[in-house]
């Protein structure tokens, strides 16, 4: 229903070249699409980020919009930046552990 209506909007548009009916197609599908289906992001797969770690990456990007107003902001960024670092330290070393202890025994 909302591609048809975005469609009937579409051809009522003069467009001119194959360049620009293709453009509008796209965009009427993308954001029908878009609406319908919901938008994630997609991430890096790195197999050792937990999703506390993932969370505070989200939190810092928050921040980071925010962390030139004002000198607290600029203070929690680096907390948080510190927090991650040693997190993901923790979980990547975890992970080589589990690694390396299923090699072990395997063999």
């Amino acid at each position: 229903m909302q591609l048809d209506k975005r469609w009937k909007q579409a051809r009522e548009k003069e467009m001119e070249t194959a360049e620009e009916t293709w453009g509008e197609i796209r965009a009427t599908y993308t954001k029908v699409a878009q609406q319908v289906l919901g938008y994630e992001r997609v991430r890096k797969k790195i197999p050792w980020i937990t999703r506390e770690v993932l969370e505070l990456s989200d939190k810092r990007r928050d921040i980071r919009k925010v962390k030139d107003c004002n000198e607290e902001n600029k203070q929690m960024y680096n907390e948080i930046m510190k927090e991650i670092r040693k997190k993901a330290k923790r979980c990547k070393e975890k992970w080589i552990e589990g690694k390396c202890q299923k090699i072990a025994h395997t063999k």
